[in-house]
This record gives structure tokens, C-alpha cells and sequence, in this order.
């Protein structure tokens, strides 16, 4: 029986709203500090079997302040364009390359 569990640490300095995965290793994290953060979670990292639970720390790879964006959220992944979707308070919607993490572009949904 596994009981390891993963904590993700050192991204945000608020509540993280929403994660999503992009395939089996990498996930992004969207939070109310209108940070991204970009994360990968190796099986090596998880994968001792113990009889009693423990956890592990993972760091993420990179973090990005979404542009224009009060406190992100949701996060969604489109995996046909390889882009990730951050929807933001305010009204905006934020569209992030997978593959360079870095902010595409954004815009409002006008009635904020």
C-alpha cells in the first residue's frame, strides 16, 4: 500500500485556487497572489513504499505573475494548441504557451 503524499512549496504567498494537470508529470497552479507556478512531479519523488505515511516537498520550476490578473482563479489545460487558460477575477481571461510558460496574451470579458 502507498501512502506517500506531495506538498508544493515555495510558489505562492497565498491560497492556491485552482491546479491542473498537463500530462503525467507536469501540473500548473493558479493562486490568489496572481501567481502561475509550473510544477514536476517525478515518480521517483513519490515512489517509496512505506508501511506508515509519509510526504515530500517539490519545487516548482518556474513561477510567473499573470499580467493584468486580480487573484487567479481557475486553470484549464487545452492540450490540442498546448495552451492553459488562467481565468482571473476581474474579468479576464489569461492564455499561457505549455510549452515556454510564458503569458500569450489577455483579455477582458467587458463587463467587470
Amino acid at each position: 500500500m502507498y501512502y506517500g503524499f506531495g506538498t508544493l512549496q515555495g510558489a505562492h504567498r497565498d491560497w492556491v485556487f485552482d491546479m491542473c494537470w498537463l500530462d503525467d508529470q507536469f501540473l500548473v497552479s493558479g493562486s490568489r497572489d496572481t501567481r502561475m507556478a509550473l510544477w514536476r512531479v517525478q515518480e521517483d519523488d513519490m515512489a517509496a513504499k512505506q508501511e506508515v505515511p509519509t510526504y515530500s516537498h517539490v519545487r516548482a520550476l518556474a513561477v510567473k505573475e499573470c499580467k493584468s490578473a486580480q487573484k487567479v482563479r481557475a486553470v484549464a489545460f487545452n492540450k490540442s494548441f498546448q495552451e492553459i487558460a488562467a481565468l482571473s477575477l476581474n474579468g479576464y481571461i489569461h492564455i499561457w504557451n505549455a510549452e515556454t510558460f510564458k503569458q500569450v496574451c489577455h483579455c477582458s470579458f467587458g463587463f467587470c
